[in-house]
């Protein structure tokens, strides 16, 4: 991710595009994003396997397990095209996790709500697809808390400094007695 550290995520939105469907016509379908639980292999995962010495706890993978039940975000899909998954509460924490705890983000897996109809599979373009259009997109929005800066005291008395975003309101609170809680 681009941004640093401490950043705090305001919004999140994922953009995916289908490349092939179902042979002889797609159903239309919702689909989910649901945050990975565990770690996995891109040049070594398939239907069973997530690494190439560890397996799915079953084939295609299951919740809570493999993957989150609860969905991050979700979005009707129905021919090849490009979709977006809208910014959620679950999609923003997320995306917060995974910048904060860098080693805990295993990414997404996009999954059809309605797996037991016939023809909605869907084939989404990769970070490694030939054409950037097709590549996903995550699109955050972020604030970056102001840093403060201490100056030297003099006569006892310090003073703050601090860097603030044009348009938007700042708190300063004061106590007579530090420790206080």
């Amino acid at each position: 991710m681009l941004f640093r550290s401490g950043a705090i995520i305001r919004s999140a939105t994922l953009r995916v595009t289908t490349t092939k469907s179902s042979l002889g016509g797609a159903e239309n379908s919702v689909f989910a994003v649901h945050r990975v639980a565990t770690a996995w292999d891109e040049m070594a995962v398939s239907w069973a396997a997530r690494t190439a010495g560890a397996d799915w706890s079953v084939p295609g993978a299951a919740s809570p397990a493999d993957f989150s039940s609860t969905p991050s975000s979700v979005a009707f899909v129905t021919v090849n095209g490009t979709y977006v998954f809208p910014s959620s509460q679950q999609l923003v924490s997320e995306v917060q996790s995974f910048l904060d705890s860098p080693a805990g983000n295993f990414g997404w897996l996009l999954k059809t709500q309605s797996e037991a109809t016939t023809r909605t599979a869907r084939q989404f373009g990769s970070r490694e697809n030939a054409f950037s259009a097709n590549q996903p997109l995550l699109v955050v929005a972020y604030d970056v808390p102001p840093t403060l800066t201490a100056l030297p005291v003099v006569n006892r008395e310090f003073r703050l400094s601090f860097s603030a975003a044009a348009n938007r309101t700042y708190v300063v609170e004061a106590r007579d007695v530090l420790g206080g809680g």
